[in-house]
């Protein structure tokens, strides 16, 4: 059995044999994985709590009250106020209603925005299972090669080219797959409970939920 150095020399030896290949596998890696938190994340701010130095420097603004002391936040040096934010568009709101069929460009906006909002919402829904979670088992598939011989970027088609159906069904989250269970008769859930979960490892997998609800196993 290999010890924690033996392991970290061997991984070591095998990223360096193929270097720039694996410098750009784990840059996929990241991208892939870090997408959503990167968009969360995005927007920092200027803040400054009881008077100390500001943590962090953006363009980003809102007051508020924050571990019993003042927390201010400053868009382009001016201060700025929730409540008279949120006042002002209440007006805005207002005195669009108040106009001759403003009633129905409010809904005509809302709709629009909900549209977008679902559009959005399903495609990155749809790209996640049929094309991250593929592309993140290619990934690791190069990594696995690699730790035995130098491999070839090819490895990062592996998910699609190799029980393309497979790798989509099984690493689905209950969540996914709600819809489809609820409509059958009756379900079989086939996996390992070793591999690699599902987006990356933040939520269980389908198999993962059944063998803890006590699902009978064959």
């Amino acid at each position: 059995m290999w010890t924690r150095k033996e392991l970290k020399t061997k991984g070591k030896a095998a990223f360096k044999a193929n270097f720039w290949r694996c410098v750009l596998v784990a840059f996929i890696i990241g991208l892939i994985g870090g997408a959503a938190g990167g968009a969360a994340g995005g927007a920092t701010s200027h803040v400054t709590v009881n008077g100390n130095p500001p943590i962090v420097q953006d363009d980003t603004t809102v007051t508020q009250e924050f571990l019993d002391g003042a927390v201010t936040m400053n868009v382009n040096g001016d201060p700025a106020d929730v409540d008279q934010f949120m006042t002002e568009f209440n007006n805005l709101i207002n005195d669009i209603r108040s106009e001759e069929g403003g009633e129905e460009v409010l809904k005509t906006i809302a709709i629009m925005l909900a549209g977008i909002f679902a559009v959005v919402f399903a495609v990155s829904f749809v790209l996640s299972i049929l094309v991250i979670n593929p592309l993140r088992v290619g990934c690791n598939r190069f990594f696995a090669e690699n730790s035995a011989a130098p491999a070839e970027l090819g490895e990062l088609g592996y998910g699609f080219k190799s029980g393309y159906g497979r790798v989509v069904g099984t690493m689905l989250r209950t969540a996914e797959a709600a819809g489809a269970l609820a409509r059958a008769a009756g379900v079989v859930v086939i996996g390992d409970p070793n591999q690699l979960p599902p987006h990356g490892g933040r939520a269980p997998s389908l198999l993962d939920d059944a063998l803890a609800a006590g699902v009978p196993t064959v």
